[in-house]
C-alpha cells in the first residue's frame, strides 16, 4: 500500500528545523517570512503554517517588536518523589553539568535558621551551583545544610554530580519527604548574567526536606530560566 505522501507545510517545516540546527543558537533572529519563502521555493502560505508548527513544538516564538527568534531547549522535571535534579535530568536522557561550584560553611540568616531549626549559632553548608544541559545554563541551585550533619563537605566537595547520592553514600542521610514552592517572577542582574539575557523570568523553586528519621535535612533552592525549564509533578490520590 503507497503511504501517504508529506504535507508540503511539514516538508517546510522540516526543512527550516535542519536550518535551525546548523545556523542558529537559542535567542537568534530568524529571516523573515519573506526571505524564507524565497531561500525554500516555499509560498508565503507554507512558510507561515510551517513557522506555526514549530512555535507548537516550542522551537521557535514570535516576541513583538524583534521578530521570530529561535528558542533554547526547554527541559521537563516530572517529579514523583523526592529525588536529585542530576537523577531527574538523568532519566530523561539528558547529560547534566556544572559550570561552577561554590561550597562554603556559614552562620544562616534568620529565615534559613528558622526553616531548619537551628539554634543561633549553629553552623550550615551552603552548596551553590549553575547547571547546564548540553553545555547550555539551565538553573542555577543552593542546597543549605546543617553543618553538623555533613562534617568536612566544604572542604572534601561532592564526590560526583548529585548531591542527595553524595548525602547517602558519604554520611548515611537518605531523604524521604518535601515541602516545596513554585513561584514566577521577573530575574535579578546577577540571575541574568548567569542564565543568559534572554531570562528574563525565572522558576524559583523552594525546598524544605526532610530524612527518613523525620530530621530536618536542608533547604534547597532552583532559580531556572522559565524558557528552558518546566517543573512537572505527578499527584496521586491515595
Amino acid at each position: 500500500m503507497e503511504s501517504p505522501k508529506t504535507p508540503l507545510y511539514e516538508q517546510v517545516r522540516q526543512e527550516i528545523f535542519s536550518l535551525i540546527q546548523k545556523r542558529y543558537l537559542p535567542g537568534d533572529l530568524l529571516p523573515t517570512q519573506q526571505e524564507l519563502s524565497k531561500e525554500l521555493g516555499a509560498s508565503l502560505i507554507t512558510i507561515k503554517h510551517a513557522l506555526r508548527k514549530l512555535a507548537q513544538d516550542q522551537i521557535i516564538e514570535s516576541v513583538r517588536g524583534r521578530g521570530t527568534i529561535v528558542k533554547g531547549k526547554n527541559i521537563t522535571d516530572r517529579r514523583q518523589g523526592v529525588s536529585s535534579w542530576t537523577d531527574s535530568v538523568t532519566g530523561l536522557g539528558e547529560n547534566p553539568e556544572t559550570a561552577w561550584t561554590v561550597l562554603k560553611r556559614h552562620l544562616p540568616d534568620d529565615r534559613i535558621r528558622h526553616l531548619l531549626n537551628l539554634k543561633s549559632r549553629e553552623y550550615i553548608v551552603t552548596v551553590e551551583r549553575l547547571r547546564l544541559v548540553e553545555g547550555k545554563p539551565i538553573c542555577l541551585m543552593r542546597n543549605c545544610l546543617p553543618a553538623a550533619r555533613v562534617p568536612g563537605l566544604e572542604d572534601k566537595g561532592l564526590s560526583g554530580e548529585s548531591l542527595y547520592r553524595c548525602l547517602s553514600e558519604s554520611y548515611g542521610i537518605h531523604l524521604k519527604r518535601s515541602n516545596e514552592t513554585v513561584r514566577a517572577r521577573a530575574s535579578s542582574h546577577k540571575e541574568k548574567k548567569q542564565l543568559g539575557s534572554d531570562a528574563s523570568i525565572v522558576l524559583e523553586i523552594d525546598r524544605i526536606t526532610e530524612d527518613t528519621d523525620g530530621k530536618l535535612a536542608e533547604w534547597a533552592q532552583i532559580i531556572a530560566h522559565a524558557d528552558r525549564y518546566t517543573y512537572q509533578i505527578q499527584l496521586i490520590n491515595p
